[in-house]
């Protein structure tokens, strides 16, 4: 959905801090639809395994860009290669909260069909449960396109993540964008992020042909006042994330208890 020049994209990667930013390292609990191997996902989730600023508390997965057992099984063998075996993963929801499987096929004969829908599981991915979500713009992915590069250098490496990468990484041409890793890396260092604004957002429940699609507002133009407000990454040090990209897979694993 496009508003103004700004196409929103909701990154897929749900993070809560649990430790203030004092000295020490940061708890974190990661929440992904963790597809794998390889990918946006499983990848973003090294980069914060990986990192000496953090102390992984637990990886939870919900169904999203795959489903919920296979994402499971992925993360598990994720952890397994890098020696992490020590971090748990907690299966979440494998079907929606809100979508049912007749509700999902009477609105396909309305209005099509629904992309990520399969009759059979009564799948149809909507979840808009974060108490902070953070976005990030098409504009910003476009300038990841270089991920072949970044790949290739990461592959270099000899660490088990260099290696887990290099092994399993899916080269798309010009369209590899880095979207969870960017908000992994914006995460852990924030002056990454050179523009950015706060919106409203909500996602359109309504029963009609836009159901599910991300709506944002200005202050100014806000529709209710219970929407929630969220950061919107406008542009960003694009030199400084592809170094810590590469840095945080290619480093030996970070020590942990």
């Amino acid at each position: 959905m496009k508003f103004g020049r700004v196409w929103v994209l909701l990154a897929v990667i749900g993070m809560a801090s649990l430790a203030a930013w004092g000295q020490g390292k940061r708890k974190i609990i990661i929440d992904q639809d963790a597809a794998g191997p390889g990918g946006t996902d499983q990848q973003a989730i090294l980069m914060l395994i990986q990192s000496p600023q953090t102390e992984v508390l637990g990886i939870t997965v919900v169904t999203g860009d795959a489903w919920l057992k296979s994402e499971v099984a992925h993360t598990l063998r994720t952890l397994e290669i890098i020696g992490r075996t020590d971090i748990p993963v907690v299966p979440g929801a494998e079907c929606p909260l809100v979508r049912t499987k007749e509700g999902t096929e009477l609105w396909q004969q309305s209005y099509g069909s629904v992309i990520w829908f399969d009759p059979e599981a009564a799948h149809i991915v909507l979840r808009a449960r974060w108490k902070k979500i953070v976005c990030t713009t098409v504009d910003i992915s476009v300038k990841t396109n270089m991920t072949n590069e970044l790949i290739n250098r990461v592959k270099a490496g000899d660490s088990p993540a260099a290696r887990y990468v290099g092994k399993y990484s899916r080269l798309y041409g010009e369209y590899n964008y880095l979207w969870d890793e960017l908000t992994a890396a914006a995460w852990l260092d924030p002056s990454l992020i050179t523009k950015k604004e706060t919106r409203l957002m909500d996602v359109d429940l309504d029963r009609g042909a836009g159901y599910g699609d991300t709506l944002t507002w200005t202050d100014r133009d806000k529709s209710k006042p219970e929407v929630r407000p969220v950061e919107i990454q406008m542009d960003l040090d694009t030199g400084k994330f592809y170094k810590m990209f590469v840095d945080l897979l290619m480093a030996s694993p970070a020590k942990h208890n």
